[in-house]
C-alpha cells in the first residue's frame, strides 16, 4: 500500500517477512485495496490486507485467509464529545472488557 496512505505499513510488511526468512520485492504501491486487487488481477504481484478485503471480490484473484503468524497493528477509536451515544458506550465497555482497549 501507499507509504502515503498507510505509513509504517510496507515497514511491517519487510519486518514479517524478514523474520520468515525472505525480503520482499515492494515496487508497485495501491492507494486503496480495490486498487490493490485490481494490480493482483493483472498479474502485477500478490497483496496483503485485512481479512474484510475478500469482500471486493474479482474474478481473476484468489483470497486465502493467513493464520500464522498473524500479526496485529494498533488501532484507535475517535468520536465527537459532544455527541455520546448508548451504542458508542457499550462498544468501549465491550473492548474494555475483553482487554483490547487502554486508556
Amino acid at each position: 500500500m501507499s507509504e502515503e496512505k498507510y505509513p509504517g505499513r510496507n515497514d511491517r510488511i519487510r519486518d514479517v517477512c524478514r523474520c520468515a526468512g525472505f525480503l520482499p520485492n515492494l515496487h508497485l504501491f495501491a492507494d486503496s485495496h480495490p486498487s490493490m486487487i485490481a494490480l493482483v488481477a493483472a498479474g502485477q504481484g500478490v497483496g496483503l490486507m485485512p481479512n474484510e478485503g475478500a469482500a471486493l471480490p474479482h474474478s481473476q484473484v484468489v483470497f486465502m485467509t493467513l493464520h500464522h503468524p498473524i500479526y496485529y497493528g494498533r488501532s484507535t477509536a475517535a468520536w465527537r464529545k459532544e455527541t455520546p451515544t448508548k451504542s458508542l458506550e457499550k462498544y468501549l465497555q465491550i473492548l474494555f472488557e475483553n482487554g483490547e482497549a487502554s486508556v
